[in-house]
């Protein structure tokens, strides 16, 4: 599901190794003009980013994958706890952490809410081991609260589903997940709740060009957003 949903998003830009036409394929064969991306985090941003890219320069071709244990690639976005950071990488976006609700719940008309008035709320988590998921297991334990445990789902896109769906409530990034009217994100009282989208690159450099350029538009764009809040 999360892969399928991932290229859903992100395939009218990108190029993938056994489905390109024949322009794309000598594009990448070329390689000059070829990013290889790792789309681990901000899935939601990247198809308006590399929408936009792409309008500009019209010749870059891309090679989107989202594989955690995979090194071939130019350029890496992931995300990262609070305190934590990614030796050599570069900070795109810190961004506040919401819970996520449906917008006909009795949730959908507050800007703010505690834990303890969401105690008998349905949570939906990620697993254990993804930075969503440790940041409410070090959050909810620091603030004494237990959660009132309903479903663990590997697929962010599906946690979303779920979420429109009036089936539970889950921690909802401000900006890497995504707005969407279904959903109404609601702040929460007890600090601490935000991460950051880090960029990576590969430590023996030589990126192509165009990756160099795609690197400053997607902070131009991380900054931009910030600056509209």
């Amino acid at each position: 599901m999360r892969g399928l949903t991932f290229r859903e998003q992100i395939s009218p830009h990108f190029v993938e190794a056994g489905g390109a036409g024949e322009e794309m394929k000598k594009k990448v064969q070329k390689g000059g003009d070829t990013i290889r991306l790792n789309a681990m985090s901000a899935v939601s941003l990247l198809s308006g980013i590399i929408k936009k890219f792409r309008e500009e320069e019209p010749d870059a071709a891309f090679v989107v994958t989202d594989q955690k244990e995979s090194m071939d690639w130019h350029l890496c976005i992931l995300s990262a706890g609070p305190g934590m950071s990614y030796q050599g990488g570069q900070e795109l976006l810190s961004e506040e952490v919401f819970l996520g609700t449906s917008s006909s719940s009795w949730l959908g008309e507050k800007d703010e809410t505690s834990l303890r008035d969401v105690e008998n709320e349905n949570f939906i988590l990620l697993p254990r081991g993804t930075v969503l998921r440790n940041l409410a297991d070090t959050r909810f334990r620091e603030h004494h609260f237990i959660p009132k445990f309903s479903m663990e789902c590997n697929s962010t896109h599906l946690v979303r589903s779920l979420v429109s769906d009036q089936v539970g409530i889950t921690l909802w990034p401000e900006y890497s997940w995504g707005k969407r009217p279904d959903v109404h994100m609601v702040r929460i009282a007890e600090p601490g709740f935000h991460r950051s989208v880090f960029l990576l690159r590969q430590k023996n450099g030589g990126d192509p060009p165009a990756a160099e350029r795609f690197v400053q538009f997607v902070e131009d764009y991380m900054r931009t957003l910030e600056n509209e809040k």
